[in-house]
């Protein structure tokens, strides 16, 4: 069981760090970011978000109530690592978000190990 948690993991903080490119204001040095965030609308912030609702309440469905901690403190962390990172960087980046996309990853592996 804890092998489709390893699966369902990396979709999480993968979906959680493409909103974050979308919604949070880009450096202005970051070209990447900002070509990643140019053609993107309502739609695919809706699909992001879809999947990362599904992804979350596959989690409790395959384990059991407690593993929506998983989820929980994946998003907690991935937030709190990039909103850090944002404002001593002046805006989202690439960097940031694979910052977050490790420290989210990194963090849902450990709670999933305990529950």
């Amino acid at each position: 069981m804890n092998v489709i948690g390893i699966i369902i993991i990396p979709i999480i903080s993968r979906a959680l760090m493409a909103l974050m490119l979308i919604k949070k204001e880009s450096m202005k040095e970051s070209s990447l970011g900002s070509y990643f965030k140019k053609d993107t609308g309502k739609l695919d912030i809706i699909i992001l978000y879809l999947i990362l609702l599904i992804s979350c309440t596959s989690f409790v469905l395959i384990f059991n109530l407690k593993a929506i901690l998983v989820p929980v403190f994946m998003i907690i962390s991935a937030i709190v690592s990039v909103n850090k990172s944002t404002k001593e960087l002046g805006g989202m980046s690439g960097d940031s978000a694979g910052y977050g996309l490790v420290i989210a990853e990194v963090v849902g592996i450990l709670f999933l190990a305990i529950i």
